[in-house]
């Protein structure tokens, strides 16, 4: 009989951390085949004042202690047309729960500049959808 009890709240497991850093690398890496379509600086800057910081895959994977000869698997490739890029990245940052990228970034010991460009990106994908179709 399983028990139920929500009232304590369950740290998250080994794999919601490995799903987690896979989101966090999808999504660095979504955001940043879109910086080839949209200036995303002016709009991280115009829409969530704060400045947009590129950080590359791999130095996020370092930190995770992924091998970054893994992330290509990893990563789901999509193909290059901007409108997509922005319904994906979207999509992978409603998934990220802020807490696990908090617990997650303290657990790995990630620099807070770091933290702060990743937390960039996930504002970055929620807001992008709206610019665009305004567009």
């Amino acid at each position: 009989m399983m028990s139920n009890s929500n009232h304590k709240k369950k740290l998250p497991s080994f794999e919601e951390y490995a799903e987690a850093i896979t989101k966090i690398l999808n999504l660095v890496y979504t955001i940043n085949q879109l910086s080839q379509y949209y200036n995303l600086n002016q709009i991280s800057t115009q829409y969530l004042n704060e400045p947009f910081t590129p950080i590359s895959p791999k130095t996020v994977a370092n930190y995770f202690g992924v091998q970054y000869n893994k992330i290509p698997n990893i990563v789901q490739q999509t193909q290059y047309n901007p409108v997509a890029l922005v319904t994906k990245a979207s999509r992978i940052a409603e998934q990220i729960q802020p807490d696990v990228l908090n617990s997650l970034t303290s657990i790995y010991n990630i620099e807070p500049e770091l933290v702060k460009s990743l937390q960039v990106y996930v504002q970055l994908a929620q807001v992008l959808p709206k610019i665009v179709s305004n567009q």
